[in-house]
C-alpha cells in the first residue's frame, strides 16, 4: 500500500472572491468554512473541503494529497527532511509541503476533520438493448448544479516532463499510467500518473501533466454521480451564463464523460464521470499521436486546450 490515500483539494487565487463562489457554487460546490479572507469549498462526499479560493491575483496556488496515515505522512517528511505541522486552516489536521520543480506548492494532509456528508440522488438505472434495469419507471433527473462526490484529479504544464515524472514517482510514489507522444522520435508530451495502492483501484489518474513552454495550470476535474450529471449539469451552467471550454464528450485516455468551463478568469473546471480504474499491475502504455489524444467522441478541443 502506498503513502497517500487520494488527492485531496486545490488552491487558488482571485481578485474577487464572490464572484468565484458564484461560479463554483453553479458548478456544484458549496462553503464549507471561511477563514482569514479563504473560502473554503466542499462537495457531497466527508471532505471539509476540495477547494479552497482566496483574494489575490488570479493565480494556482497549488494542490494537496491526503496520506494514508499519519505515520505515512511522517514517514514521507523524514524521507524528504521537511517538517510536519498544525494545519492552520478549518478542518486542521497535520501537513507538510513540498515544492515541484515548477514551482508548484504541494500539501499533503492528514487529520483533516470531516464533515457530514450530503445525500447524492441514486445512478440512473440504464436500460440496454439486451439488459433493462429500469421497468415501470422514468428517467428525470433534475436540472441543477452538479453532485459532485469528490476531486478526482489535476492537470499541470509542466517545463520538463521526465523531471516532473521522476519527482512525483520518487516523492508520492506515483505510478505512470499512459504517456502521449509525438513526432518521429516519440517525444514525451503528456502523462498521466496515478496513485499506487498495490491491489486497490484507483483513478486512471490523480495528476496529468503535459510539457510545455510555458507552465501553468491546465485544470481541476470533480467527479459527479453518472453520465447524465455531467449532461444536466452542463445546461445549468449554460443557462447561468458562465463560458464553456470543452465538452460534452468521452476521453480516449481515462475513458472519462467529461465537460470544461471557464471560471471567471478563465480557469478549466471539469466534471467528470465513468471513468477507468487501475490496479498496481498495470503496466505504463505509450500512444502516439496519430489522432485526436483527448476524446474519442465529443467536440473539436479548442486551439489553445493542449498549447505547448
Amino acid at each position: 500500500m502506498g503513502l497517500l490515500k487520494d488527492i485531496s483539494f486545490v488552491r487558488m487565487r482571485a481578485p474577487d472572491t464572490e464572484r468565484a463562489l458564484r461560479f463554483l457554487n453553479d458548478f456544484g460546490l458549496t462553503v464549507s468554512s471561511r477563514s482569514d479572507g479563504a473560502i473554503y469549498l466542499r462537495c457531497a462526499g466527508p471532505a471539509h473541503h476540495v477547494y479552497v479560493v482566496k483574494e489575490g491575483p488570479p493565480e494556482f496556488a497549488g494542490f494537496a494529497f491526503e496520506a494514508e496515515t499519519e505515520e505515512a505522512l511522517k514517514t514521507l517528511a523524514d524521507q524528504h527532511s521537511v517538517d510536519v505541522g498544525e494545519c492552520p486552516e478549518p478542518g486542521g489536521g497535520l501537513r507538510v509541503t513540498f515544492t515541484d520543480p515548477d514551482g508548484y506548492p504541494i500539501d499533503v494532509v492528514h487529520g483533516t476533520a470531516p464533515v457530514e456528508p450530503l445525500a447524492m440522488r441514486p445512478p440512473l438505472p440504464l436500460n440496454y438493448a439486451e439488459e433493462k434495469h429500469r421497468i415501470n419507471e422514468t428517467q428525470r433527473p433534475p436540472i441543477g448544479p452538479a453532485e459532485i462526490k469528490r476531486l478526482g484529479h489535476v492537470g499541470l504544464k509542466v517545463s520538463s516532463l521526465p523531471r516532473s515524472i521522476g519527482w512525483y514517482a520518487d516523492r508520492f510514489g506515483l505510478r505512470t499510467t499512459d504517456v502521449l507522444t509525438a513526432g518521429p522520435d516519440g517525444h514525451e508530451v503528456a502523462a498521466f500518473l496515478r496513485l499506487d495502492r498495490g491491489s486497490e483501484p484507483v483513478d486512471h489518474h490523480s495528476i496529468v501533466l503535459f510539457e510545455s513552454r510555458n507552465p501553468e495550470f491546465h485544470h481541476c476535474a470533480f467527479e459527479t454521480q453518472d453520465y447524465d450529471a455531467v449532461e444536466t449539469s452542463h445546461n445549468w451552467l449554460r443557462d447561468h451564463a458562465w463560458t464553456p471550454s470543452f465538452g460534452v464528450g468521452r476521453h480516449l485516455l481515462g475513458s472519462q464523460v467529461f465537460d470544461y468551463w471557464l471560471d471567471p478568469w478563465g480557469r478549466k473546471h471539469e466534471h467528470f464521470a465513468d471513468g477507468d480504474l487501475f490496479t498496481g499491475s498495470r503496466e505504463t502504455e505509450r500512444h502516439p499521436i496519430d489522432r485526436s489524444p483527448i476524446a474519442l467522441w465529443g467536440p473539436e478541443p479548442p486551439p489553445d486546450f493542449v498549447e505547448r
